[in-house]
């Protein structure tokens, strides 16, 4: 009986991982509880286990009495005495419960007890233990996958959870192939005592923790992840930043040949990462990340958060991106809107049409206008928006003036609003 108790409390232990004592303390508790509800009463019992010889031992605590009042708590000095000749009124008598005594029913109350306080000191354990890997990567084997898409992983005996939408487009994967993933929830149901453990390879996190596993510069504290912006299975930024001269935050990201990065785009199933070295001036950071693309200049409105930016003619389409996808990741990685990229042709047709409209307005001749324009006013409907203490911040406009320039693009606009409307007629 001993041997075998101990020999189960071994196999709980190894299968579910749960601490040796959490088991049996379960174990004491449910034959206690059992002993309770099989012989009845309110009686004053004990469980004692030995791990060293797995003896386990029920015992019953009764006061020595002269007459008993209370049958589940006391004892007479008479019964006593057949148990421990000199016994007296007032010792604590102990007596060992016949384990047999339980019979059928109490065993099937043990079992159901164990099995049910073990379901939850085991969700307890799962929950503490994933609770500490929360964004960290996990790796384990395709258990199933149902027919939404979604994959059951096997964690080593732990069930975690990637959602169809957690995974990276165009990856496939079958049972029992390895997986790598990052935790991003853990929760309990306390009353069933489940634990769902969600996983993705969609998250920022994911590309940020395999870049740690692969970069020990960046491990190791001497190179600095600023910033991730990520379009899954298209294309990943990662801003950079070392503190030390000595170290190029890219250069170790990049690894000899390129073999760090290409590890991490294996992983990712062929997904572009621009690498990019972060830098705390808007404009030089901008500017990089909307790599591969070279940037002319940036125009930055600090107040609204706003950037224009113009690029050579043969480099507009690389730095907008197939579909958009390079200047909305540049916008993630910045947190900059970049609400125009222009390439320097158009930046010149619009100045001869800016200038051309501008030098109609009252006393505003060609260095005027290119004044206007390079404050950042690109058409008459601006200027007839702006206010006079706007315009007189520009060289060579006085407020007489600001207000005239103002009255005729309104006009102006009035004009060209009547010209549209007998069109339509």
């Amino acid at each position: 009986m001993g041997f075998e108790i101990k020999s189960i409390i071994d196999q709980i232990e190894k299968e579910k991982k749960i601490k040796r004592k959490d088991i049996i303390d379960v174990l004491k508790e449910a034959i206690l509880k059992a002993v309770e509800r099989s012989i009845g009463g309110e009686r004053d019992i004990e469980v004692y286990y030995d791990d060293d010889t797995g003896n386990l031992e029920i015992i019953e605590k009764k006061i020595v009495v002269s007459k008993v009042q209370n049958p589940d708590k006391e004892i007479s000095v008479e019964e006593a005495k057949k148990y421990i000749g000199d016994v007296k009124e007032g010792d604590i008598l102990e007596m060992r419960v016949d384990k047999k005594g339980f019979g059928r029913i109490g065993a099937h109350i043990a079992k159901n007890i164990i099995l049910d306080k073990l379901t939850k000191v085991e969700a307890d354990t799962i929950y503490n233990e994933y609770s500490k890997k929360l964004w960290q990567i996990v790796e384990g084997k395709v258990k199933k996958i149902d027919k939404d898409g979604n994959i059951i992983v096997d964690l080593s005996g732990v069930e975690g959870l990637l959602r169809a939408d957690e995974i990276i487009p165009k990856e496939k994967f079958r049972p029992n192939d390895d997986i790598k993933a990052v935790v991003i929830s853990v929760t309990k149901d306390e009353k069933k005592s489940i634990v769902k453990v969600l996983l993705s390879r969609t998250h920022p996190e994911f590309v940020r923790r395999l870049f740690e596993r692969h970069v020990s510069e960046i491990a190791d504290g001497k190179v600095e992840i600023k910033g991730i912006a990520r379009e899954p299975g298209v294309r990943t930024k990662i801003a950079v930043h070392s503190a030390d001269p000595d170290v190029d935050p890219v250069g170790a990201c990049v690894g000899m040949k390129g073999g760090r990065v290409q590890n991490i785009v294996q992983e990712l199933k062929g997904e572009k990462i621009d690498i990019i070295p972060w830098s705390p001036d808007p404009q030089k950071f901008v500017a990089r990340a909307l790599s591969p693309a070279h940037i002319s200049r940036v125009t930055v409105y600090e107040d609204e958060k706003l950037m224009e930016v113009v690029v050579p003619d043969d480099q507009h389409s690389l730095a907008i991106g197939k579909k958009g996808h390079n200047v909305r990741l540049a916008k993630k990685l910045t947190g900059w809107e970049i609400i125009q990229i222009r390439s320097e042709s158009q930046i010149e047709n619009m100045k001869k049409e800016a200038y051309e409209k501008f030098g109609k307005l009252p006393g505003v001749g060609q260095k005027t206008a290119e004044f206007i324009f390079t404050s950042g006013y690109n058409s008459i409907l601006e200027i007839a928006k702006a206010n006079v203490e706007d315009l007189i911040k520009i060289p060579g406009i006085t407020k007489k003036e600001a207000e005239a320039i103002i009255k005729a693009a309104k006009e102006m606009i009035e004009e060209e609003s009547k010209k549209s409307g007998e069109g339509k007629t």
